[in-house]
């Protein structure tokens, strides 16, 4: 597992509360919601609006595990003008594929041994 995207450490505590399906389907759910945010985070937001959207991708992040999204949407909170904001959002996107393409293969693993 990819640590620098996931800290595997709260993904066990989520896992071991929730069973791994569930885990999957929050974490898909919680990505979902997190790519909407991150779509307005690069448009023309006022300033509270930008603080509430990157807030809110940084600490479900974090609650979930997605260390490295969380990190991103930190940095993202930092930037003021809107050509950082934008530069935030595409890294934000970016990031949030990368933790998707993580999620997926722990999913396929799993739909694979439930065949088996």
């Amino acid at each position: 597992m990819d640590t620098a995207i996931i800290d595997p450490d709260r993904l066990c505590e989520l896992t071991c509360e929730l069973g791994e399906g569930d885990t999957l389907d929050v974490l898909s759910m919680f990505l979902d919601e997190a790519s909407a945010t991150i779509d307005g985070i690069s448009g023309a937001l006022d300033d509270g609006a930008y603080d509430k959207a990157t807030h809110f991708v940084r600490s479900g992040a974090l609650n979930l595990g997605l260390s490295g999204l969380a990190r991103q949407a930190a940095m993202a909170a930092r930037e003021v003008d809107g050509d950082g904001r934008d530069a935030a959002g595409e890294a934000l996107r970016w990031t949030l594929q990368e933790t998707r393409l993580v999620i997926g293969e722990r999913k396929a693993r799993l739909d694979g041994s439930a065949v088996a």
